[in-house]
């Protein structure tokens, strides 16, 4: 099995993942709070308690206007911080049958500055992944030494190693491969 990808590591892709991990936020975690707020707002109505009840909602939205706020906040930190947005780097991920090969390298070497440190080559053995999950967007690849690796799916060399690759991942990660 042998699968290659380059994933351009830059500002967008920082704006991309903070686009896909709001949504998910609001998906995982503000459905279950808000459909629990809507149904003590919806009781409050039940028995005449309409302050309280429009408070709720009233929560409910700031919840979710704060919710935007910090996150596009943490995105504009992020944007200010990252290395990447001055110094854009490609990662090229190489999958074969024992590991994930990591490579990375500047997209403009010579506009680098001397001091910059380049990025790490690495080596990902199978059984060091924790999880590897599949987005919309992304395949986001974890390691047992806490690093996250994010491989852009639509820079497979072809769509047809992409499919190999995830029919490959779930035979061997099992439950760690979604």
């Amino acid at each position: 099995m042998r699968a290659y990808n380059e994933t351009l590591y830059d500002k967008d892709m920082i704006i991309r993942y903070n686009k896909y991990y709001l949504a998910d936020f609001f998906k995982k975690n503000f459905s279950i709070i808000a459909v629990g707020a809507a149904a003590a707002a919806t009781y409050s109505f039940a028995v005449s308690q309409w302050s309280t009840g429009l408070l709720i909602l009233g929560m409910i939205v700031v919840y979710a206007v704060m919710t935007v706020i910090i996150q596009k906040t943490s995105e504009k930190k992020a944007l200010k911080n990252s290395p990447i947005v001055e110094n854009p780097i490609i990662r090229s991920y190489l999958f074969d049958d024992q590991q994930i090969l990591v490579n990375g390298r500047f997209v403009k070497p010579q506009d680098v500055d001397p001091g910059v440190v380049k990025p790490k080559d690495r080596i990902i053995k199978y059984d060091e992944i924790v999880r590897i999950s599949t987005k919309t967007e992304f395949l986001m690849i974890y390691d047992t030494e806490k690093r996250t690796y994010l491989v852009n799916l639509n820079s497979f060399e072809t769509p047809e190693q992409y499919a190999e690759l995830k029919v490959f991942l779930a035979e061997k990660l099992g439950k760690r491969y979604h």
